[in-house]
């Protein structure tokens, strides 16, 4: 009898085991908030751009924690900034790259763009393509299931503050919508 009594123990605690493990991911995800809501890459020279400042200072208006380098790294940090990335990149719900010709010379975008490819490798519209020019990612970084945003569609002949308020206002909806 008393073995039959270790038999149904080592069953029982078995069986927990298995049911934690087979739920520990889904209510990880429950009780654990994302610190950001979107993590931001682009290319250094494209800081400056007309859509890459306003966007992230609109998402920071509409009161989305936004990850960004120039805000979340420090200058004195050197050479350890890696990992202050890598933390951005598994603390975020989402991840916004602005893609333009130089993001794919840079070995910092590229290696980011590669981080949220096996981060969100179930989830890949957690990643949000806005396209600065014709660029493309290539390869085996090509977004699965992407559907980027083209600033080719600006058109000159309409307003240009509405249609930079369209832009954002697309952004914004999807950042809202993967944003936990």
């Amino acid at each position: 009898m008393e073995r039959m009594d270790r038999f149904g123990l080592i069953f029982a605690i078995m069986l927990i085991v298995l049911i934690i493990s087979f739920l520990w991911e889904p209510l990880r995800r429950m009780f654990t908030r994302s610190k950001w809501d979107v993590f931001v890459s682009h290319r250094r020279t494209d800081k400056d751009n007309e859509i890459v400042k306003p966007i992230i200072n609109r998402l920071k208006q509409e009161g989305f924690r936004v990850w960004i380098d120039w805000d979340e790294i420090p200058r004195e940090f050197g050479p350890l900034f890696r990992g202050r990335i890598s933390e951005g990149i598994h603390l975020s719900s989402c991840a916004l790259l602005f893609i333009s010709k130089e993001y794919g010379d840079s070995p910092y975008c590229l290696e980011e763009t590669a981080f949220f490819l096996k981060r969100f490798a179930k989830e890949p519209k957690r990643i949000i393509e806005v396209r600065l020019d014709e660029s493309n990612l290539g390869g085996s970084l090509k977004i699965p299931e992407s559907v980027p945003i083209y600033l080719k569609q600006f058109d000159t002949t309409r307003n240009k503050e509405e249609q930079y308020d369209a832009l954002a206002q697309e952004i914004i909806s999807r950042v809202r919508d993967l944003a936990t």
